[in-house]
C-alpha cells in the first residue's frame, strides 16, 4: 500500500491561513470494527477549525494493532489539497490514504503519506490528485493510563 512518492511530514507553526483552507465533509471509517460507528457523533470537532474541541478514537484495552489494523476517519474535500494539517495526541501513529471513491476495504486506498503526532500541529504535502476522498488512518494509539488506548485528534485541515 506504500507509494513511492509518499511524503514525510513535518511539524510547521500553527499559523494556516484562513483564506487557503478547503471545507470538508467527514465521517468514521472503521471497516474492521464491530459494526459501530468510531465516534461518529463528534466528527464535526475534527474539522471545525478548534483545535480544543476533539473526536477521539473509542477506548481499547489492547494496543490497536492488536485488534485491528486500524481506525480512521475520511475527509471529502470542496477542493483539491495541496497539504493537510492534523493536531492531535502525541504518539498516535498514522497514514494518509486517498482513493477516486470510497473503495471496498483498505486494500483501496492508495496511502500517500505516514508518520507519528507530536505535541505541535504536523503538516503533510499531499501529491497531486483527482478530486476524491481523503483517510486519515490511525494505526496505533497512544496509552492514555490504566491499560487503555485511545486517539484524540483535535482538528485535521485541508489548505489549496
Amino acid at each position: 500500500m506504500q507509494n513511492p512518492d509518499a511524503v514525510v511530514p513535518s511539524s510547521p507553526p500553527d499559523d494556516t491561513d484562513e483564506a487557503e483552507v478547503i471545507p470538508v465533509t467527514a465521517r468514521s471509517y472503521d471497516p474492521f470494527g464491530d459494526n459501530r460507528t468510531e465516534g461518529e457523533a463528534n466528527i464535526p470537532l475534527i474539522h471545525d477549525g478548534d483545535r480544543t474541541t476533539t473526536w477521539h478514537t473509542e477506548r481499547y484495552f489492547s494496543p490497536l494493532s492488536s485488534l485491528k489494523p486500524g481506525v480512521g476517519v475520511m475527509f471529502t474535500p470542496a477542493e483539491v489539497p495541496r497539504a493537510v494539517r492534523i493536531i492531535g495526541d502525541a504518539g498516535i501513529s498514522y497514514e494518509i490514504g486517498w482513493a477516486a471513491t470510497v473503495p471496498d476495504d483498505l486494500d483501496g486506498w492508495e496511502m500517500v503519506a505516514t508518520g507519528t503526532l507530536d505535541d505541535n500541529a504536523t503538516m503533510a504535502t499531499l501529491p497531486d490528485r483527482d478530486p476524491g476522498v481523503w483517510l486519515l488512518w490511525l494505526t496505533s494509539l497512544p496509552e492514555t493510563g490504566g491499560g487503555a488506548f485511545m486517539g484524540e485528534i483535535g482538528d485535521v485541515t485541508f489548505t489549496r
